[in-house]
């Protein structure tokens, strides 16, 4: 599940949108999407930590996206 809120203070909520971790790093987490993420979004999403269920919420901010060859891309900043 990814939840955002988009500058504005509008909230959406979408229970399908799926998410692919790219590659992560202490401070962020790239990923690729099924749709465009926008610039200044705050964004949750469910991390599987493990195959067993267990997820972590992460709370990040988008810093840049993209549409490669469209697929959508996005950079994270992890939000403290």
């Amino acid at each position: 599940m990814l939840e955002r809120w988009v500058p504005g203070g509008e909230h959406v909520t979408n229970n399908h949108l799926e998410v692919q971790a790219v590659d992560i790093s202490p401070g962020g987490i790239g990923i690729a999407t099924t749709q465009e993420l926008h610039v200044g979004e705050v964004v949750r999403i469910e991390y599987a930590l493990a195959s067993d269920g267990v997820t972590l919420p992460i709370y990040s901010e988008v810093m840049w996206s993209t549409a490669e060859n469209g697929s959508p891309r996005a950079g994270l900043r992890f939000l403290m």
